[in-house]
């Protein structure tokens, strides 16, 4: 088995350059939603492991701020997507920016503000009624 630094540096050849339309499109993807602490990952390869998944993105989004929490599932409709909590705002915006389109398993991440907080932010930044609150709407719009 390969270790994470392995897969993070393979050696497989890359596609030739995206047309520039393209690559603006891809850049552009982080504007989608208003700026919080959680972002959101599409476009992960769905064969890894979710153990091995989750510590490869700890190891890359851990360069960027403190990661409180990191959520990535293996049930079909989470497939391939992973939701990576900072500590702070400016460390999502930091990671979105430096690490949107980088290769993970030899596939280009796809990054993204999260549409809501995350029920971690929400737990440490408020009280246990916006929590329970918190939860009960995002349950609600599954």
């Amino acid at each position: 088995m390969l270790s994470i630094s392995q897969l993070l540096n393979s050696t497989t050849p890359k596609p030739p350059p995206q047309p520039l339309k393209k690559r603006k499109m891809a850049a552009a993807v982080a504007t989608l939603q208003p700026p919080n602490s959680t972002v959101y990952v599409k476009n992960l390869e769905e064969r890894i492991k979710i153990d091995d998944l989750k510590e490869a993105l700890t190891e890359i989004f851990s360069e960027y701020g403190t990661v409180i929490d990191l959520i990535a599932k293996k049930n079909l409709k989470a497939k391939g997507q992973a939701f990576v909590v900072f500590e702070d705002v400016e460390a999502a915006e930091r990671a979105i920016k430096e690490v949107q389109g980088f290769e993970l398993f030899d596939k280009p991440m796809l990054l993204d503000y999260a549409k809501t907080k995350s029920d971690a932010t929400v737990q440490s930044e408020g009280t246990e009624e916006e929590f329970e609150s918190h939860q009960r709407r995002r349950l609600a719009e599954k």
